[in-house]
């Protein structure tokens, strides 16, 4: 498994049964500086996004509780280049 930070998701509330849509750019294969070369078995694989996510404080401070990992992860999706 590998782990990439990708920032820019301004902080916002998503409300029970809303959906929200976030852009990740996966990267290119015409990279013409990278050495060594892509391999075929490199641009295929299954991903999953996970979100920080958290449900307020409910004693009026600005902390919150981080959701438990099932709550804040994506489908599975595969990428093929």
């Amino acid at each position: 498994m590998t782990w990439a930070c990708v920032g820019g998701v301004p902080p916002g509330v998503i409300a029970p049964g809303e959906r929200i849509e976030i852009a990740v750019r996966l990267g290119a294969l015409d990279q013409s500086q990278m050495y060594p070369p892509l391999r075929p078995e490199e641009i295929v694989g299954r991903m999953r996004i996970w979100l920080s996510l958290c449900t307020p404080s409910t004693t009026g401070s600005t902390d919150c509780t981080a959701l438990s990992l099932e709550q804040r992860q994506s489908n599975a999706f595969d990428v093929r280049y």
